[in-house]
């Protein structure tokens, strides 16, 4: 129920991660420090959010390792008024 909020909320009910190909598991790459969120996942959420997306928050932050990513996916998109908060 919490995600369908969420999904509803800040995706205006499309889920980004519904728009994942099949073969998503085949193309990750672990990236540094995680197992499970790689930049082609962050990319695909930046590109589909509602815009302006001026704020991500990344919960669930094990060493770091997602939010430094997301981070790093973020100032590549150019999008300076985005800011990112792990908790």
């Amino acid at each position: 129920p919490v995600a369908s909020i969420l999904d509803d909320e800040l995706f205006l009910g499309n889920d980004p991660m519904l728009a994942a190909s099949a073969s998503r598991e085949k193309d990750m790459v672990a990236e540094a420090g995680m197992t499970h969120v790689s930049a082609k996942d962050i990319n695909m959420v930046l590109e589909m959010a509602p815009k302006p997306l001026t704020f991500w928050l990344e919960l669930g932050s094990f060493e770091g390792g997602s939010a430094i990513l997301t981070a790093q996916q973020v100032r590549k998109s150019g999008r300076k008024d985005t800011s990112v908060v792990a908790v």
